[in-house]
């Protein structure tokens, strides 16, 4: 949803978020991203919302995926991303 410009007050709220408060998903399969509206929707579709959500919060790509892999992992508990 974050992919969409009028999703406006879900976009301010990822803006203002904390680095250790979110993680990316893509809703798949059920919803599209933003401009493609009736295709089905894939994990790999993820780099796109990284994008969007890195330039939301002024972040790289690379900061974004990170904080959202260290969440991840801390939220599900996996060690072997964990840093030591």
């Amino acid at each position: 949803a974050v992919t969409y410009e009028r999703a406006q007050r879900l976009r301010r709220t990822v803006a203002a978020l904390p680095n250790d408060g979110f993680v990316l998903e893509t809703d798949s399969p059920d919803m599209p991203l933003s401009g493609h509206q009736g295709e089905r929707n894939e994990p790999q579709c993820v780099a796109r919302v990284c994008r969007v959500v890195a330039t939301l919060r002024n972040q790289t790509e690379e900061e974004v995926a990170a904080h959202s892999s260290a969440n991840a992992a801390r939220l599900f508990n996996l060690k072997a991303f964990q840093d030591s």
